[in-house]
């Protein structure tokens, strides 16, 4: 029998899950190894611990630690912004600097 693939593997388990029997009866029914269902499910929640690991949800109000834009010219100059200026003005000013 061919090996299946991850996807396939994942697809068994929810399958499994959204089917109200035993371990046992669906393994039967799908023509697979107890042991192997058992260890696909096993696998399965081990990915889905790393996943849910991976990201910490942060809400709450956002805080501006410091100035949207710092435009330096050399060692000498920083233009610090408290707001985003149009791109436009941007463009303008580092030329003026340039010179």
């Amino acid at each position: 029998m061919r090996r299946r693939t991850a996807e396939e593997r994942r697809e068994i388990v929810e399958e499994f899950r959204g089917s109200g029997m035993t371990q046992e009866a669906f393994a039967r029914r799908r023509r697979i190894s107890v042991g192997t269902l058992r260890s696909w499910i096993y696998r399965d929640e081990e990915a889905e611990e790393e996943r849910q690991d991976r990201f910490v949800e942060i809400s709450g109000p956002v805080v501006a630690a410091g100035p949207e834009v710092v435009l330096r010219v050399g060692d000498q100059v920083a233009l610090e912004l408290s707001e985003l200026p149009a791109p436009e003005y941007l463009v303008e000013l580092a030329k003026a600097l340039a010179c």
